[in-house]
């Protein structure tokens, strides 16, 4: 909490989400208010090099920014509209990995690319992770890179090419 800087008044939220995470697996945790990571929480710490790459943060970042969390809350209003646009364009009239998306916010158009380029991290997750993709048939790769990361994982588990769909925007 200390490091945090954190006002006092937090301190019984940041609890329940540590044992939110805890018993979700992304933390460890052997006694109650001791935590500790695990490999999949080391993806979340910016810093800490995996499989040589320091890149990590970025992708959370990104997937948690306002723009993704604002396209999120408004999917109930979207599937009811008669829009071709995917909902992130819908929501904000700019499209990821795009000019436009550049042209709204530059910052954060850094951010998207370098969560992107951050997807390496797949070899981690597959070696230190494989009980999360336990019981997986098929797989669907819906945009935002080359399909190296849906590649690994279907190599990984032996999915049948003919259960492997790229879709592209």
């Amino acid at each position: 909490m200390a490091a945090l800087s954190l006002p006092p008044s937090k301190t019984p939220f940041l609890g329940r989400l540590l044992w939110l995470l805890a018993k979700s697996d992304v933390l460890a945790s052997a006694e109650a208010g001791v935590y500790g990571l695990t490999p999949l929480s080391y993806l979340l710490v910016d810093g800490i090099l995996v499989d040589g790459e320091a890149r990590q943060m970025a992708f959370p970042l990104a997937a948690t920014s306002r723009y993704h969390m604002e396209a999120t809350l408004g999917l109930a209003d979207w599937f009811k509209k008669d829009v071709a646009q995917p909902p992130f364009d819908h929501v904000h009239g700019a499209t990821q990995f795009e000019e436009s998306m550049a042209l709204l916010d530059p910052e954060t158009d850094k951010l998207f690319h370098e969560a992107l380029a951050a997807n390496d991290w797949i070899g981690t997750v597959l070696r230190e992770c494989r009980d999360l993709f336990n019981g997986l048939q098929s797989l669907t790769d819906c945009c935002g890179g080359d399909g190296t990361t849906a590649r690994a994982i279907v190599k990984a588990f032996r999915i049948s090419s003919a259960m492997f769909w790229t879709f592209h925007g």
